[in-house]
């Protein structure tokens, strides 16, 4: 992975303008191979092969499949679990509850090797970390996914369909809504919808994975589960190192307090809700200096931009994030705290594992976001890794939870009671 994403991950171990449903144009992918039809039909890809790929267009709604094609050039390690894959862009939306805007969303699934079980193969939609905020930082543009496909494959070989969405905004057109729950629980559950229509054998069971703004997505795919997709059955949530709560990062950035990967995180923000939800911010209430200057280039996630976007990202100066009065910044704690987490109770058992070194959330911000939860009734194992950062962060405990979890084995810890 490179530049600043590649420092962002390094570190953090890392109603919104919606991508347009109308005239959609696929961008160019890794992926070759079969294209899928847009007016139903759905004929298989190869039924030959132990994995199913039967691309299902009969339908509209959230998750539905606008295109697929298969995968042919992904990373070796995934190839080499015998998983078959495809590219897709599907319907999603974004929004509150009782305004919600259709999307399109790109991503990628994944199917296993194997026979699948009795009743399918549960699926994990996989919220990735943070990669970028253009259109070309969707982790489906690339072999690799941006630095992901260890972790896809290791999953694969847990048996589960894999479905890692890019995010509104990532991948395909539209502004991307970084934190936004609201659009990043939607775009993780609509992938699990989709994933059922490309793979057959994919069972209602699902779970979310992820780290980092994924751990974020991760938590708010269980939140919204029960009223946005009560055809589902979902079984828990893991969520490494998220930042559910961002709305005293002003407050620090006036006191320049942010460390390095804060204060990158808070540009990436305050440039996401410019160009989603508060389209009348002025930009330069929050961000000045050579920092201001160099926007467009610290958003390059690829190319020959990106080497020099991450030692920008390493170095920006403390002055440069320091909002212009003490209204900009509660205006700015005001829309981070639109979307903030919790908002709901947890649909299933969740766990949530952070660091207290030189992570993106404060781990005070984070302990509070914890005791919120707790307060709404959510149930949530908390493993809280002290001295260690996110980048460090000891998360080896959350693949054996997430499959105890889907398979119903015993019953997940709960550190709110």
């Amino acid at each position: 992975m490179a530049g600043a994403v590649g420092v962002a991950i390094a570190l953090v171990a890392s109603a919104c303008t919606p991508a347009p449903t109308d005239d959609y144009t696929e961008p160019t992918r890794f992926a070759t191979a079969t294209s899928a039809p847009s007016d139903g039909g759905g004929a298989a890809v190869d039924d030959s092969a132990t994995a199913v790929l039967r691309p299902d267009f009969t339908d509209t709604g959230a998750g539905s499949v606008v295109t697929a094609t298969e995968t042919t050039t992904a990373a070796r390690q995934i190839l080499d679990t015998g998983a078959r894959g495809m590219t897709i862009t599907y319907r999603s939306s974004t929004g509150p509850t009782d305004a919600r805007v259709p999307t399109v969303v790109s991503g990628t699934v994944f199917v296993p090797a194997g026979t699948p079980p009795e009743g399918g193969w549960p699926v994990i939609a996989y919220g990735h970390s943070q990669t970028g905020v253009r259109n070309e930082c969707g982790p489906s543009l690339f072999p690799d996914l941006l630095g992901h496909a260890d972790q896809v494959a290791g999953l694969l070989l847990s048996g589960y369909v894999v479905a890692v969405p890019d995010y509104q905004g990532l991948g395909s057109p539209g502004a991307f809504p970084m934190s936004d729950p609201d659009t990043l629980g939607a775009n993780m559950i609509d992938a699990v919808r989709a994933a059922r229509r490309i793979a057959p054998d994919a069972a209602p069971r699902w779970a979310a994975y992820g780290a980092s703004i994924g751990g974020t997505a991760s938590w708010a795919s269980n939140e919204m589960a029960a009223e946005y997709a009560p055809e589902l059955d979902p079984a828990g949530s893991v969520s490494l190192v998220p930042s559910p709560d961002l709305t005293e990062m002003p407050a620090a950035a006036a006191t320049s307090t942010l460390s390095a990967a804060q204060r990158y995180q808070y540009v990436l923000e305050v440039l996401s809700i410019k160009r989603t939800s508060h389209p009348e911010m002025n930009v330069e209430d929050y961000i000045g200096g050579e920092t201001f200057r160099n926007l467009e280039l610290l958003s390059a996630c690829v190319g020959p931009d990106a080497d020099r976007a991450a030692e920008l990202a390493q170095s920006l100066p403390a002055s440069d994030t320091v909002p212009r009065s003490s209204e900009a910044t509660e205006r700015l704690r005001g829309w981070l705290r639109e979307r903030a987490l919790p908002r709901l109770a947890s649909t299933a058992p969740m766990l949530l594992i952070y660091a207290t070194t030189e992570a993106t959330s404060q781990p005070e911000w984070t302990a509070a976001a914890v005791r919120a939860a707790c307060g709404l009734g959510s149930r949530i194992e908390v493993l809280v890794r002290v001295g260690q950062t996110d980048a460090t962060a000891d998360t080896s405990p959350a693949v054996p939870w997430l499959r105890d979890t889907v398979d119903g084995v015993g019953r997940a810890s709960d550190s709110c009671s």
